[in-house]
């Protein structure tokens, strides 16, 4: 299947790098299993494909209708040179198996994300709960985050540089697949540099927007903000 599957709870230790073969992914199947890359600040962990190639990226595909909360935990953890998303929440990326509920919850704090087709992305996995904080993102060719429906996600204190940087017009730094009823996203502390085409396009019920900064060096064609969700805010 082109995917090394794992069917059961897993902890990678600081300093660990992971490479894998191009055109190839790691598939977490097990239901409500966990998943803990715990690096830190001097042995962070490394995925990345092996001899310079790219990789698919990781595939979470597993709802759990308990135990959730810190699912799957990631810090310090460092994603490069992968062809899709980095994350697929849901499936292996748009593949089976999939599931249509929440895959997580996510807690993740000082990740990096370079030369990826997207950072975070539903594959499925509808209500997927996730929660990133102190990230950066370098070079996304699709859209930075592009999240299921009735996703809860916060994301806070980070920067995300060269969003859909293939300039695809559904694209852009943080969009989602529509057709939401509940969901909500969070965003705060956030710096934005050169998203192409659009900037946040999404229809969640809730969006809290605070202390956005966003910048481009050409013209943005598409939509700077759009809350359509019922009853969304900003």
């Amino acid at each position: 299947s082109g995917y090394l599957s794992v069917g059961d709870d897993l902890t990678i230790e600081p300093g660990v790098v992971i490479q894998v073969a191009q055109g190839k992914g790691i598939s977490f199947d097990g239901a409500c299993n966990n998943f803990n890359a715990t690096g830190n600040s001097t042995d962070p962990i490394l995925f990345e494909g092996s001899n310079g190639g790219e990789w698919k990226g990781l595939a979470f595909t597993a709802a759990c209708s308990t135990g959730t909360d810190d699912r799957h935990t990631l810090s310090y953890v460092e994603f490069a040179n992968t062809s899709d998303a980095a994350i697929s929440a849901g499936s292996r990326h748009g593949a089976a198996p999939s599931s249509s509920g929440n895959v997580g919850n996510f807690t993740m704090d000082h990740v990096t994300f370079s030369n990826v087709g997207t950072a975070f992305k539903h594959g499925s996995g509808q209500g997927t709960v996730m929660t990133m904080t102190d990230f950066e993102i370098n070079d996304a060719s699709d859209a930075c985050f592009d999240l299921a429906e009735d996703s809860n996600v916060t994301l806070r204190n980070g920067e995300m540089n060269d969003c859909n940087s293939d300039g695809n017009s559904w694209g852009g730094a943080v969009i989602n697949y529509p057709g939401s009823t509940t969901g909500g996203l969070n965003l705060e502390n956030i710096e934005i540099d050169n998203s192409l085409i659009n900037l946040i396009d999404v229809d969640f019920e809730d969006v809290w927007i605070s202390n956005l900064t966003a910048t481009t060096t050409s013209t943005q064609s598409g939509t700077v903000l759009t809350a359509a969700g019922s009853g969304a805010g900003s």
